[in-house]
């Protein structure tokens, strides 16, 4: 079992091309500390990988986390939600802030 139930802990919407994951207000606090953490380890990691594939991945999960890190810290301070999507074809996540709704 691991630290985190991931059964039923986020809103799911699926559109024609791809799904949307809505997080509630105490998903994206830890989804802000969660994600700085893991750019921090894939930017630590990229130092060591510098050249080929392994040194491309990491940079592009770091970029990920990054933007994710960056969008959940500006939502939570504005006590807003973030939102996920991953559309086919786009070389990484898109995130973005709402209110209402599933944000409580």
């Amino acid at each position: 079992m691991t630290g985190y139930d991931l059964t039923g802990m986020y809103k799911w919407t699926f559109g024609w091309v791809s799904g949307t994951i809505h997080l509630n207000k105490n998903e994206t606090a830890r989804t802000t500390r969660a994600a700085q953490f893991i750019g921090f380890i894939n930017g630590a990691a990229g130092i060591f990988a510098l050249t080929g594939i392994p040194g491309l991945l990491t940079k592009w999960v770091a970029l990920n986390a990054a933007g994710v890190a960056w969008k959940a810290a500006g939502a939570n301070s504005r006590h807003h939600c973030v939102k996920l999507k991953w559309p086919i074809g786009y070389p990484g996540l898109l995130s973005g802030e709402y209110s209402g709704g599933y944000c409580r």
